[in-house]
């Protein structure tokens, strides 16, 4: 019977059909399950080549009977039967296919078997995307919908069911859908924009030139809040025939961009108002330098010709107080450039707290005299004792207020200084001082921004007082520093009352001992008579006042006109010299360099000669490359007398 089979299969061409493909296929008689044919992928997946005369279970399985489960038993009244299966042991999937068929008058069944794995695996990934997609849509989209351009109609899809009334009606025609959503969803004032932006005609033009097309709007709530939401448009496929529409809730980022867009005009319109409040400092600090440098070099133009002492007396003392005003102003604006770069620092010392404050006062009796200003001190039982503070800047601060204080009360006012004692811990006390006067006040809309730097009140009442506008900022930093806090009350017309605290420090015994060796070192200023000085020096009229003050000290001054001749002079002859005084910036060669030079020379006084710079360039950066470049020590100019014997006499 199999060669009748063979023969036919030959004749018919059936042979090459189940050989086609690489699927296993067999046959085997419907009632013995005897095995007609199998095909070479069948043989070699069982790894057998004979199948003649054998029965399925027997070929396949290597049993005796029939399997207790056997697909052609179950086919006994079907004519097709799948079944996927999969195998552990080879870790695959298959599909299992079996047909009753007649073939040359017998009933036979064909069996195919195929791996689906990668089948299977693309399924699976299939599914997995779709599920990632349709979760992505759930988070990100209200509705998803469909337009057909040509026929203008919609169908919409709900992702998010969590959402009512995401999709508007649910109609087919877009048109008529579109003004029922924008009447019903968008407010009023966006209407004509959401039409406009929504209607097929310009989804298509604006699709032309961009793949993704977008625009929002707010979109109102029943119980009175709005939302804001945004639809987005692409093509749905290359046809260019479908457009798919997206809808999301985009709220809460167009809050959080309303809000960086709040703050970005908050930080510009700040910006603007420091800028314009510098702008209007710097044009009134060049007013008011101006003013006083303006007497000093008239003063010094009608002293060339005058000959009556007194009158000359008269005009030094203008050009005196016309200088320290002028040093007031700039002393102002290199104070608040170190507050803005943080580099203010407190510079204390050893001094009697009772003098600190009295000189103080005293300092400001000749203005309150001037305009007969009734001034009252309340501050007893006060632990005055020896301190270590800032003595320059508690005075600038006290100064600043009451001089504000003294500034803005009318002739015959009155101001009242309080000071109190609030605790003495840990070595330190802690004082309150109150500053109140019965002047002009501050006006309620500029008290919050007093501390601002470059701030000045502009009104009727204050326009004829000149400052510059930084000593609230000065003083407050200078509070900061001191431990303590400051406030400010005030109400036109009434009167202003300012109140700090303050942390002032009690000199340690070691801190004491060290001040009255310094003190020591001070009177014996003798020590510089007959102290040959160098002094490296390009400015002729600086190099003249600095000769004429050591001269009065009995100091031998010789004078180098800038570093490179300082430098020569020294090499010459260095045992000669006591000391050097050099200034940073001069010709041919800086004083940096002049210092590095005559360290580097080869004798024994280069390396220990003390060199004193004497700069205009007061910045704790400037001091540090003058102590860099191999200097002992950093004096400011204007020179002050005693503080530059002191210096000298404790570097000899």
């Amino acid at each position: 019977m199999i060669e009748e089979w063979d023969t036919a299969f030959e004749t018919d061409g059936i042979r090459q059909l189940l050989e086609l493909g690489n699927r296993i296929i067999y046959l085997c008689d419907a009632h013995n399950f005897e095995i007609l044919y199998a095909n070479q992928t069948a043989l070699a997946h069982l790894g057998k080549q004979d199948y003649q005369g054998r029965t399925c279970y027997e070929f396949i399985k290597g049993l005796d009977k029939p399997c207790e489960n056997c697909i052609y038993a179950g086919m006994q009244d079907k004519t097709v039967w799948v079944q996927e299966q999969y195998d552990v042991a080879a870790n695959c999937w298959y599909r299992n296919e079996c047909q009753k068929i007649k073939l040359y008058g017998r009933e036979a069944f064909i069996f195919y078997l195929e791996d689906i794995t990668e089948e299977k695996k693309r399924k699976q990934q299939l599914q997995e995307d779709n599920t990632l997609i349709e979760k992505i849509a759930q988070t990100v989209f209200e509705f998803i919908a469909l337009i057909d351009v040509e026929k203008r109609t919609i169908q919409f899809r709900d992702v998010n069911e969590s959402i009512e009334n995401a999709a508007p009606t649910k109609t087919s025609d877009y048109d008529e859908d579109n003004l029922y959503a924008i009447e019903h969803m968008v407010v009023p004032e966006e209407r004509e924009y959401c039409r406009k932006c929504a209607s097929i005609e310009n989804l298509v033009s604006q699709l032309e030139h961009t793949q993704l097309y977008s625009y929002s709007w707010t979109q109102p709530a029943s119980n009175g809040e709005t939302f804001r939401k945004r639809l987005e448009f692409c093509w749905f496929d290359e046809k260019h025939d479908k457009i798919i529409a997206m809808k999301s809730d985009i709220t809460k980022a167009h809050q959080e961009q309303q809000k960086q867009m709040k703050q970005l005009r908050q930080a510009t319109e700040a910006a603007e108002k420091a800028n314009n409040a510098k702008s209007e400092f710097l044009s009134r600090i060049s007013h008011d330098m101006r003013t006083p440098l303006n007497g000093i070099i008239g003063l010094s133009r009608l002293m060339k010709n005058q000959t009556d002492l007194e009158e000359i007396r008269k005009k030094l003392e203008q050009l005196n107080l016309s200088g320290e005003y002028l040093m007031h102003l700039i002393n102002d604006t290199l104070d608040v450039g170190k507050i803005e770069s943080g580099k203010m620092e407190l510079q204390p010392i050893v001094c009697d707290g009772r003098s600190v404050f009295s000189n103080t006062l005293a300092l400001l009796k000749p203005n309150l005299e001037a305009k007969n200003i009734r001034f009252n001190i309340h501050a007893g039982k006060l632990p005055f004792t020896t301190l270590y503070l800032d003595v320059g800047r508690v005075e600038q601060l006290v100064i600043n207020i009451l001089g504000n204080a003294i500034k803005f009360t009318p002739e015959g006012g009155t101001i009242d200084f309080y000071m109190e004692n609030l605790s003495c811990e840990n070595g330190v006390l802690c004082d309150r001082v109150v500053i109140r006067d019965n002047g002009i006040g501050i006006a309620p809309e500029f008290l919050p921004h007093i501390f601002e730097p470059f701030s000045q009140e502009h009104s009727t009442a204050t326009s004829q007082y000149q400052g510059t506008g930084l000593g609230m900022t000065i003083s407050k930093k200078i509070v900061e520093l001191m431990g303590g806090e400051i406030s400010i009350q005030s109400e036109p017309g009434k009167g202003t009352e300012v109140t700090f605290t303050i942390k002032l420090p009690i000199a340690t015994e070691e801190q004491i001992a060290h001040a009255r060796r310094k003190e020591y070192i001070a009177r014996t200023q003798n020590i510089l008579i007959g102290r040959r000085i160098l002094l490296c020096e390009d400015n002729p009229l600086n190099a003249e006042i600095v000769i004429l003050l050591l001269n009065e000290v009995g100091c031998v001054v010789e004078h180098a006109e800038n570093g490179q001749q300082g430098v020569d002079m020294f090499r010459e002859k260095p045992e000669e010299y006591d000391a050097i005084l050099m200034d940073v910036r001069m010709p041919v060669m800086d004083g940096l360099t002049a210092v590095k030079k005559i360290r580097e020379l080869q004798c024994a006084k280069a390396a220990r000669i003390p060199i004193i710079a004497l700069t205009a360039n007061a910045y704790d950066e400037d001091i540090q490359k003058c102590l860099d470049a191999g200097m002992n020590a950093h004096m400011a100019k204007p020179l002050e007398p005693d503080r530059l014997y002191q210096m000298l006499s404790e570097y000899i």
